[in-house]
């Protein structure tokens, strides 16, 4: 699963539409006013993807209701969809919506979620997403966590004080569990040409070819984010130690 609770508001549940279609390489504004043939319209999620081309643009309308959606609202965001020139609208509902707002959305641009649909809808897009983003960073913070760091790295440290030594090993420590943590979701992930995925949804099942051994990991969207924070926050403070990026390539 990507979250461990379901939205607990109107406000709250436009947040996470925009977090997941951020996530999976949209550009993401929310309450945005865009204009339309009959004038301006506030948008609850406006997203713009622009790779591959051509851009695709989506808006959101996010109805947080404790009844389903009337057909009325699918023809209103119909007319908003087609006059901003959008390429789809998506309705994302709490609850559901009735028979008539179904066959009203049939044959258009108009696509209609509840929340479990839009996240099962994104949600391998999203995982493998975050993979990459967090693989990218777990390398170069490992390269300064590990045992055994890169030469350029023994070298700048060799020329230093002890004194400064003694920082950069505290900032090791520091760092060097969220690093390792961090290559496990990552690394063994992302390296999806050298395993099989038994299950492509959390919680991931990983198999290595001709092995019996296998990985079983699961990870929301808050612990992502704790680690990808805290690896960017882990990188940024040894660049700034070392006054300069020490990368491997």
């Amino acid at each position: 699963m990507i979250f461990a609770e379901e939205p607990t508001n109107w406000k709250d549940l436009e947040n996470r539409v925009a977090y997941i279609l951020k996530g999976v390489g949209f550009s993401v504004k929310t309450e945005h006013n865009i204009e339309t043939a009959r004038g301006p319209v506030n948008i609850d999620v406006y997203a713009v993807k622009n790779k591959p081309t051509p851009p695709i643009h989506c808006l959101c309308e996010c109805k947080y209701w404790n009844k389903n959606i009337p057909k009325s609202v699918i023809h209103s965001f119909r007319s908003v969809v087609s006059d901003s020139g959008a390429n789809v609208g998506y309705i994302i509902s709490k609850n559901g919506f009735q028979k008539g707002a179904l066959e009203a959305a049939e044959n258009t641009n108009i696509i209609m979620f509840t929340w479990d649909q839009f996240l099962n809808n994104y949600k391998e897009e999203w995982h493998r997403s975050k993979i990459k983003e967090l693989f990218s960073l777990a390398e170069p913070l490992k390269d300064y966590t590990s045992h055994f760091p890169l030469s350029i790295i023994t070298d700048e440290l060799d020329n230093m004080s002890e004194e400064r030594n003694k920082i950069f090993y505290y900032i090791v420590r520091k760092y060097s569990s969220v690093s390792m943590e961090s290559r496990t979701f990552g690394h063994t992930l992302n390296s999806c040409n050298e395993v099989m995925y038994e299950r492509l949804e959390p919680p991931f099942i990983l198999k290595w070819p001709d092995k019996d051994s296998e990985v079983i990991l699961e990870c929301t969207a808050d612990y992502f984010d704790f680690l990808i924070n805290t690896c960017t926050q882990g990188i940024e403070e040894f660049d700034e130690f070392f006054g300069k990026k020490l990368r491997r390539y």
